[in-house]
């Protein structure tokens, strides 16, 4: 920017003292030899005055074409803990053999096997760091499975929207059943006054809360399920 302003500056001395000088010439009555030393002078400075225009254009073309600093980038990117694999769905199949997996930033689903042989079981996770991890496996159905990542609590019902886990298919479920909460680390579960009331291996809970671990039964009216947390 210095170097361009410093330029102009220069070809605007130049102009003015080319025009001063032929006004010169003009102006008084000169020998041929002053007026072609005149000449001579007024030529050198149209070149040099060319020179420092050319000076002047290159720097500013050298501004325009300045690389640009890489951008930095930002140190609180998330990590990636997890990875989502998505099979093909046929949305306009439903039924007791969907297993659903919900969680709370995404929610996704997956058809499990329509035979309700065992075999493999496709599972969707979308892992959110530092979240906890259930997952409920019917006991009348060992391919069917339902699972959620929650951070405080998470609702186990029927009703779809207001339910991290929603079991649609068991109307002994009620719409919002249960409750799945964190205290000091561990996952408890508490019953939401249904009138089919919830069990942990067998036992009613009746206004108080009960740890949940990997390998209980937690059965939700008729429903019966296997609990696996991480």
């Amino acid at each position: 920017m210095k170097t361009k302003i410093i330029c102009y500056i220069i070809d605007a001395v130049i102009l003015i003292s080319l025009i001063a000088l032929w006004g010169y010439i003009l102006a008084v009555e000169l020998p041929m030899k002053s007026i072609i030393a005149l000449a001579l002078c007024s030529l050198v400075l149209i070149i040099l005055g060319t020179v420092v225009l050319f000076v002047a254009i290159k720097s500013k073309d050298g501004e325009k074409t300045e690389d640009k600093p890489e951008e930095e980038k930002p140190d609180d990117l998330p990590d990636i803990v997890g990875l989502a694999v998505i099979p093909e769905v046929d949305d306009t199949v439903s039924g007791p053999d969907t297993v659903c997996i919900f969680d709370l930033p995404t929610k996704c689903c997956s058809k499990s096997n329509e035979s309700g042989n065992d075999g493999d079981e496709t599972e969707m996770i979308f892992e959110p760091k530092n979240n906890f991890y259930i997952k409920l496996q019917d006991k009348s159905n060992s391919v069917k499975t339902y699972a959620t990542y929650f951070v405080d609590e998470a609702i186990i019902g029927r009703k779809s929207g207001e339910c991290n886990i929603v079991i649609s298919d068991e109307k002994s479920v009620s719409r919002r059943h249960c409750r799945l909460y964190v205290e000091e680390g561990e996952i408890m579960v508490e019953d939401l006054t249904t009138p089919n009331g919830t069990y942990v291996n067998g036992i009613k809970l009746e206004g108080s809360s009960v740890k949940l671990s990997s390998g209980d039964e937690l059965k939700m009216g008729r429903a019966k399920f296997i609990v696996t947390i991480n």
